[in-house]
Parts: C-alpha cells; sequence; structure tokens
C-alpha cells in the first residue's frame, strides 16, 4: 500500500536508511512483539507544527489486530520528543485496514489529496 510501488534494490535502500537515521526532520521507529521486529513506524516533518506519520507491518504480522497497539504507542513516544501541533496520514481509498486504524486513534478524515485520504490528528 506504499505509495512507491516500485521495487527497490538493496543499495538503495540501503542509501535511503543511511540518509533517513541521520535526518532531523525523520523520525524512524521499529515496532517489535515478542516475535521480533513486526512494523516500521515512520515520522516525517513537512512544515512548522506538522509531521506525517505512516506504518508499515511485516507480512507475517498482518492480521493480527497489533497495528493500532504499536501506532498509539509510537505517537505517544514521538508526542513526548516532539511538539507537533498536528500529525498527518496519507492513505491510499483501498486501504481499508489503514482507515480503520487511523480513524480508530482519533485521526479526522479531511480531504482528498493526490488520489490519497488525507487524515489528521490534533496533538494536544
Amino acid at each position: 500500500m506504499s505509495r512507491n510501488t516500485a521495487e527497490i534494490d538493496r543499495a538503495g535502500h540501503e542509501a535511503w536508511y543511511a540518509r533517513a537515521l541521520s535526518d532531523p526532520a525523520r523520525l524512524l521507529l521499529i515496532g517489535e512483539t515478542e516475535d521480533g521486529p513486526v512494523a516500521m513506524i515512520r515520522f516525517d516533518h513537512l512544515q512548522a507544527g506538522r509531521w506525517e506519520v505512516s506504518i508499515v507491518l511485516a507480512a507475517p504480522a498482518r492480521g493480527r489486530g497489533q497495528s493500532k497497539l504499536l501506532l498509539k504507542m509510537a505517537l505517544d513516544h514521538f508526542a513526548s520528543q516532539h511538539a507537533a501541533k498536528t500529525i498527518v496520514a496519507r492513505i491510499k481509498p483501498e486501504n481499508t485496514a489503514s482507515l480503520r486504524l487511523f480513524a480508530a486513534l482519533g485521526f479526522q478524515a479531511s480531504k482528498s489529496e493526490d488520489g490519497m485520504f488525507l487524515y489528521l490528528l490534533p496533538m494536544n
């Protein structure tokens, strides 16, 4: 369900990962369960007070009800580290699991933008 569905070679991914780890405008978190790493949650700074969040679950972890807790924990951690006013999620219309997930955590549907649904979470 990623926006970019092109295959990424290992060297390209490793270069992206190295840049992401050193970028102060990006936060990468790894969600783990007793089975080990199962998710990556990423926060990208968009503009003053506004960050975008995305979550990717490993295929074996999907459909097991873990995403809500993992995303909630990531949002709580993020809020303890950053003074964001709004968290944005961009979701493909056909990604019903993500639409339900973000709505369940208080994100509110805002509008469609570039073929994606825009969901917003105001931070207190």
